[in-house]
C-alpha cells in the first residue's frame, strides 16, 4: 500500500509546541524552521486534546447564551460542569458527548467534522469510553484521525490516546 500524502509531509508543529523550551540549558534555538511528522503532529493533538478536555471553563453557559460571540473566545476554553450527571443516565451521557464535542470543534482548529463515539465498557458503568472521530486538516493533506478517550468520573480527569484504528487513505 502506498504512503499517503500526509504521512509523507512534514508538518509545522503547534504554536504551544514551538514555545515549548525542550532543552532549558540551551540558550538559543537549535531548530527554529523544524518540522514534524505526521506521527508527531497527531501526538501533539492528542495531548492538546488531553489539556483542553481536563481544563474547566468557568463561564456559565448562561453567559454564553447572553453573549455568544464569547463561546469562541478562550473565555469558552475547557469542559463545562457534570456535577450532578450520572454516566449511567444515557441522557446525561449524550449531554457529555455534545459537550465534547463543542468544545473540540471550538478550541481545536486541526480538527474538523469532529464526532464523539461511545464505546461500550461492559467492565464497568461508573467510566465513560468514548472515540473522538475527527478530519485533521494539515496543508496540503487531510486524513480522518481517531482518538481514545476515557472519563475517570472519580476525578473528572480525562485521558487521550491515539487510537489503534487503522487510518482511512489520506484526502488531497
Amino acid at each position: 500500500m502506498n504512503e499517503s500524502i500526509f504521512a509523507k509531509a512534514k508538518y509545522r508543529p503547534s504554536l504551544l509546541e514551538r514555545l515549548a523550551d525542550h532543552d532549558p540549558r540551551c540558550s538559543n534555538e537549535t531548530d527554529a524552521l523544524r518540522r514534524i511528522t505526521a506521527d508527531a503532529m497527531k501526538d501533539s493533538v492528542a495531548s492538546d486534546l488531553e489539556a483542553l478536555l481536563n481544563s474547566r471553563c468557568a463561564m456559565s453557559e448562561q453567559v454564553f447564551k447572553r453573549y455568544p460571540e464569547s463561546l469562541k473566545s478562550i473565555c469558552s476554553y475547557g469542559m463545562g460542569d457534570f456535577v450532578g450527571r450520572s454516566l449511567a443516565n444515557p441522557s446525561d451521557r449524550n449531554h457529555i458527548c455534545r459537550s465534547l464535542e463543542r468544545t473540540i470543534a471550538i478550541h481545536e482548529p486541526r480538527l474538523k467534522q469532529v464526532n464523539i463515539a461511545l464505546e461500550p465498557d461492559s467492565r464497568t458503568t461508573n467510566r465513560l469510553r468514548f472515540t473522538i472521530h475527527a478530519l485533521l486538516i494539515a496543508h496540503p493533506a487531510m486524513e480522518p484521525v481517531h482518538f481514545d478517550a476515557l472519563l475517570h468520573p472519580a476525578t473528572l480527569n480525562y485521558a487521550v490516546s491515539r487510537s489503534a484504528r487503522p487510518s482511512i487513505q489520506s484526502v488531497t
